[in-house]
């Protein structure tokens, strides 16, 4: 996906002066995809990590995209642990462990901007901001989020985090006021996105992948499941050890479970 389909997508995009549609290929290729671009139309304004692609030489922006990622991966998962209730070693620990995880890694040059994005929702959720300011921040972060790369699985996916999450340690985050107020900046940001694609998504609609593409619930393979308290049993290096891309078999796990099992006073527990 990164370098037959990202970068490629990229260097068309700078090498088109930036416009819809590709002016070097007979097919006159829409540039508006799931994959985010630089393109001068109404969108930009959402997709901020791009404005250095306007302002510097291209290899410069390219570098800065890549990095303000890294550091809004790392920042956010660090706040986001503050946010849910970890003291402030144990957050940089969460957030270092999330980033060098198997399927961080591997999957950084495609859904890496979604991972990044994720914690400052639930951040600016939380964040002191009267509720009109909090509101249109909402919007916004949501937008970009959405337009940053707009893949279903893994936007769903993040998404029931986020919920299970707020259930579990921000409850007091479950106010009406707030809901609504989140809600309306999630479906404003969804109409904009969806206005901004509805082209290419019709046109994707009838294809085989991504189109048709979909996953059952419990298809996932147990030894995945497991990696996330066993890391390391499914891959080795850059190499799986299952019948899977490396990409399919990374997952997000730690020994920490298993040390909290391990070391835990079970004798006052009970």
């Amino acid at each position: 996906d990164e370098w037959a389909v990202c970068t490629p997508y990229l260097q068309i995009a700078v090498d088109n002066g930036f416009a819809r549609h590709s002016a070097h290929s007979h097919y006159h290729e829409d540039l508006r995809n799931f994959n985010a671009l630089p393109l001068r139309d109404w969108a930009l304004p959402f997709k901020p990590q791009y404005w250095a692609f306007f302002l510097v030489d291209p290899a410069h922006a390219f570098a800065i995209y890549h990095a303000a990622f890294i550091a809004l991966f790392l920042i956010g998962y660090q706040r986001m642990g503050r946010m849910l209730g970890m003291a402030p070693g144990i957050s940089v620990c969460f957030s270092l462990l999330a980033f060098f995880a198997g399927y961080t890694q591997y999957a950084w040059t495609t859904t890496g901007p979604l991972l990044a994005l994720f914690p400052w929702l639930l951040v600016t959720l939380a964040a002191p901001l009267r509720l009109p300011a909090k509101g249109l921040l909402l919007y916004w972060l949501a937008a970009v989020w959405l337009l940053s790369h707009f893949y279903p699985p893994v936007i769903l996916s993040l998404g029931f985090v986020g919920a299970v999450l707020v259930l579990a340690l921000r409850r007091d985050l479950l106010r009406w006021p707030l809901l609504a107020t989140a809600g309306l900046a999630a479906a404003l940001a969804a109409g904009t996105v969806y206005g901004y694609l509805a082209e290419p998504l019709q046109a994707m609609t009838a294809t085989v992948y991504p189109g048709q593409r979909h996953s059952d619930g419990g298809s996932g393979d147990w030894r995945i499941w497991l990696s996330t308290v066993l890391p390391f049993i499914t891959t080795r290096g850059f190499d799986s050890l299952i019948v899977h891309n490396i990409v399919e078999t990374g997952a997000i796990g730690s020994y920490w479970p298993l040390l909290l099992l391990v070391f835990a006073d079970w004798r006052q527990g009970l």
